[in-house]
């Protein structure tokens, strides 16, 4: 029995380091994804040029990109995947739903807040 004692300490500890790991990326990937939705917004209120938002979405898609292998629960996984076109394509052109991008954008934002903790 005293064998299994830390073996046991040790697992627990793992499951505590991982919780803690999901939650840095959870809140991680909530202040990206809130990020795109407000870079999206001042583009399209004319705040931003076209050519500085479109690099902003490069390094939002670079920094969430872990976020399709991650394992994720089944919301998360779901407004991830809702949101992902517009982290990957994001509406720069006249007459394209940006305003839907930003809600799948936020969305998402919320549900990671959510789920890490903030």
């Amino acid at each position: 029995m005293r064998l299994l004692a830390p073996l046991i300490a040790a697992g627990a500890l793992t499951m505590a380091c991982g919780s803690a790991d999901a939650q840095r990326t959870e809140a991680q990937a909530a202040g990206e994804l809130a990020a795109a939705a407000r870079t999206l917004e001042a583009y399209h209120q004319d705040r931003l040029t076209r050519p500085y938002a479109a690099g902003a979405f490069v390094n939002y898609e670079e920094q969430l990109r872990s976020l399709d292998t991650a394992p994720l629960p089944a919301d998360l996984r779901a407004r991830w995947l809702a949101a992902r076109p517009a982290v990957r394509r994001p509406c720069l052109d006249a007459g394209c739903d940006w305003r839907g991008q930003v809600r799948a954008l936020d969305g998402a934002a919320n549900a990671f807040r959510s789920a890490g903790g903030g």
